[in-house]
């Protein structure tokens, strides 16, 4: 049986990331800042960090549309770790803008919303998140 290198390289990656109980593993095949933002905003490690890469994705990286309002909602994802619910809010609002089809920044946005004690806010972002999957 002949396996591709990739998916070897991938089975390994996780086989050897598995450590204690509750740690987390992320695998991923892309390459560049707006891959590299998306791996800091699911990891929840280092939003400092994680802001700036995506910054540079924002205004280095010629993406397409999906791509950029994925990159603006992964920003915003730190952002709202930071305490920068102003700019979060900026960012997920942004996000939807730019496609309107994406569910995960009206589910953010509603996460958000929550801490602000905005609960029918909330409710109304995160059923629309919900709806667009």
């Amino acid at each position: 049986m002949k396996v591709h290198p990739v998916l070897l390289t991938a089975s390994l990656s996780v086989l050897l990331a598995c450590g204690p109980a509750g740690a987390q593993t992320i695998v991923t095949l892309g390459k560049g800042y707006a891959h590299d933002c998306f791996v800091y905003a699911k990891s929840g490690v280092d939003p400092f960090d994680g802001v700036e890469v995506c910054n540079h994705a924002l205004k280095e990286e010629p993406l397409i549309t999906k791509d950029r309002a994925a990159t603006f909602d992964n920003r915003g994802v730190m952002l709202d770790q930071m305490g920068r619910t102003d700019k979060a809010a900026e960012d997920f609002h942004m996000s939807i803008s730019l496609n309107e089809s994406l569910g995960d920044p009206h589910v953010n946005l509603g996460s958000m919303l929550i801490k602000e004690r905005r609960y029918a806010d909330a409710l109304d972002e995160i059923n629309k998140g919900l709806e667009l999957g």
